[in-house]
């Protein structure tokens, strides 16, 4: 039988138990996929997987789910619903969880609940990059943003 977090018993058999944990692994895989995208629909999906990894340092604002095709959207509530119910942690369902947590993290520092809401730096628009010689138009060359040190933000 398959345990639940809060110490009830699921009525799951071991097959049952696998055929969930399976379609869970692949909802996070294919959720991670998409995460490692720039776009909104990986956001959410960063969004989705990193707070159920760790909901301490990553939160899911609920109406960023809206950026997710139905498809996504199914997969991230069985997401959500394996943490929140079982306990099952997102990244031990697949292969190389935890790199890939830690990249997922990495990307979308940003997010992270302690930056979250800091102001994007001013003299970089955000890329932590500057042009290294302002004086010559031909050099594209770039240097960290003196400002926010390539953080992006301040």
């Amino acid at each position: 039988m398959f345990q639940m977090s809060f110490g009830l018993t699921a009525l799951f058999t071991e097959t049952e138990e696998g055929s969930y944990r399976s379609r869970c692994a692949e909802a996070v895989q294919r959720l991670a996929t998409v995460a490692l995208c720039d776009t909104s629909g990986g956001f959410a999906a960063a969004q989705v997987l990193l707070s159920a990894y760790n909901g301490q340092n990553w939160q899911l604002a609920i109406t960023d789910l809206s950026l997710l095709d139905p498809g996504l959207l199914d997969r991230s509530l069985l997401v959500i619903s394996a943490r929140a119910r079982f306990g099952i942690e997102p990244h031990t369902l697949i292969d190389n969880g935890d790199r890939l947590f830690n990249r997922l993290g990495s990307k979308w520092q940003r997010y992270r609940i302690d930056n979250r809401y800091k102001t994007e730096c001013r003299e970089c628009y955000g890329s932590g990059e500057v042009f290294a010689n302002l004086d010559d138009d031909n050099d594209d060359t770039m240097k960290t943003c003196p400002d926010c040190n390539g953080a992006r933000y301040q």
